[in-house]
């Protein structure tokens, strides 16, 4: 007995077995071939974190660098011109302070303490009732004798004006 070219050798009962392992197995195969993709997803965002350390890692290390070049060195605070100025107007509050001291007490303070002033920088002398206030500043000695016009020390404020750009 020879089998006819369309019979099944497995008989009929087994085509809906073949045909559900075949769409279970392409269902394994898109799970297996996913799973692979996300790996290879998952992998990338770790590798272009990586790549942007390695970029930034010099601008991290300049600026670093930088601030500590900073701190090292010493701040300007007051150039010779302003620190002068900023003496000469010192002087200046101090010689109103003896005046305002003056005029409400009648008489001459004893030393800067008594008007609540430190003395300083600022050598305060009384001299037959006449007092001398001497500072030393970057520009040389400021003096200012009891009686001098004090508009000559206290134009030393155009020093910090600043016009504003």
């Amino acid at each position: 007995m020879s089998e006819s070219p369309n019979q099944n050798p497995a008989g009929p009962e087994a085509a809906p077995g073949r045909f559900v392992e075949a769409i279970m197995q392409r269902e394994q195969e898109k799970r297996a071939a996913a799973a692979a993709s996300a790996r290879t997803d998952a992998r990338a965002p770790q590798s272009r974190r990586g790549m942007m350390l390695v970029a930034l890692l010099p601008m991290l290390v300049g600026l670093v660098a930088w601030n500590v070049a900073l701190t090292l060195r010493e701040p300007v605070v007051f150039t010779p011109d302003e620190e002068s100025a900023a003496i000469r107007l010192k002087v200046v509050l101090t010689a109103v302070s003896i005046e305002d001291f003056r005029r409400t007490n009648g008489r001459l303070p004893d030393g800067l303490e008594t008007l609540g002033l430190s003395d300083d920088g600022i050598d305060y002398h009384i001299v037959e009732g006449r007092y001398t206030l001497r500072a030393e500043s970057p520009a040389g000695t400021v003096t200012y004798r009891d009686g001098q016009d004090l508009d000559r020390l206290a134009g030393a404020w155009d020093v910090f004006r600043r016009e504003r750009r």
